[in-house]
């Protein structure tokens, strides 16, 4: 993955990858920092629709930096669900790891929207998390978090350092951590740094 282009095709890859149409596989390495500018139409990758097959796969970020990603169901008029996270549902395994990233942003902000969540559910056991750092503001209705009440359990993170950029009601560390306190086992080295 070396352009936003490439980003926005990776559905099609991990089609490719399974040999099937009911799942996303593959292992996708990014060679390069990616800027989506935050703007929300500039995401499109199908695998960030929650009403579409589950990501199976690992993202490799092998150190690089995705910037300015927008996740909002606004993003892509009429299309439910789509854009709603980064990854839309995470197979049992899954893997996003050596990742960062910068300027992004969950949620449009106007209180409409109530799902909008950058790490979503698993579907069938836990994916992995490994050294990730995010900056990332959230919206200011209930539900748009880094992690989302449905990821109870859903997943094991290490190494992994949040920083909310905003202050709205949802951006509190207790908010934020709240949906965390179930994943006890499963968590090592994970930070919350909040602006309130």
């Amino acid at each position: 993955i070396a352009t936003v282009d490439d980003m926005n095709a990776m559905g099609t890859y991990a089609t490719a990858a399974a040999g099937t149409n009911d799942r996303y596989d593959g292992y996708f390495i990014l060679t390069a920092d990616l800027d989506f500018e935050s703007d929300g139409l500039k995401y499109t990758n199908a695998i960030s629709n929650g009403a579409g097959n589950a990501f199976y796969g690992t993202i490799d970020g092998r150190g690089h930096t995705i910037k300015n990603l927008y996740i909002t169901t606004e993003a892509v008029t009429g299309i439910d669900a789509w854009n709603r996270y980064f990854i839309g549902k995470f197979g049992a395994g899954a893997t996003v790891k050596n990742l960062a990233f910068t300027n992004a942003r969950c949620g449009d902000g106007d209180g409409k929207k109530s799902s909008d969540t950058f790490f979503t559910a698993s579907v069938g056991g836990t994916y992995n998390l490994e050294n990730i750092y995010m900056e990332l503001s959230v919206g200011a209705d209930w539900g748009r978090y880094a992690f989302g009440a449905s990821q109870q359990n859903g997943f094991k993170a290490k190494n992994v350092i949040v920083k909310i950029l905003n202050d709205t009601a949802t951006t509190g560390c207790s908010a934020l951590a709240s949906n965390m306190v179930v994943n006890d086992g499963y968590l090592q080295g994970v930070y919350f740094v909040c602006s309130a």
